[in-house]
C-alpha cells in the first residue's frame, strides 16, 4: 500500500484539484499521527524550559521561534537537489519509477504559481 493510499486516496490521480487535500492527509498522517509521543514530548520539554511562559510575555519572539510559512522561501532547485529514492523502491513498479519525476515537475508548477 502506498502513502496516498494510506490516506485515503486509493486509486485516485493526484492532481492540483486535490493535491492540498493529499498534502494535508499527508502530514497528518506521517508528522502527526505517527510521531505522536514525540509530539508529546515535544510539549512537556518546552513547557519544562518555560518556552510558553517566554512567549506570552514576549510574543513578538513567535515569529522567531516558529516562523509562519509566508515568510519562509524554499528554493525549488534546492528542494529538487534533496530528492532521492532509492532504487530497490522502485524497480519494476511504473508509478514509483515515475513518481520522483513527477513531483519534480510539480515543484516547477507550484513555483510557477500553475
Amino acid at each position: 500500500m502506498g502513502l496516498l493510499d494510506s490516506v485515503g486516496f486509493v486509486g485516485q490521480q493526484l492532481c492540483k484539484v486535490n493535491a492540498q487535500i493529499a498534502v494535508q492527509q499527508i502530514i497528518m498522517q506521517e508528522v502527526l499521527n505517527k510521531r505522536k509521543n514525540e509530539m508529546i514530548d515535544i510539549i512537556s520539554r518546552m513547557e519544562m524550559s518555560s518556552l510558553p511562559k517566554l512567549l506570552s510575555t514576549c510574543p513578538m519572539l513567535i515569529d522567531v521561534v516558529f516562523p509562519s510559512s509566508s515568510s519562509l522561501y524554499i528554493d525549488p532547485s534546492v528542494l529538487k537537489g534533496m530528492l532521492r529514492v532509492e532504487a530497490s523502491h522502485c524497480l519494476g513498479i511504473p508509478e514509483r519509477e515515475n513518481a520522483l519525476d513527477w513531483l519534480k515537475i510539480y515543484i516547477d508548477e507550484c513555483a510557477q504559481g500553475n
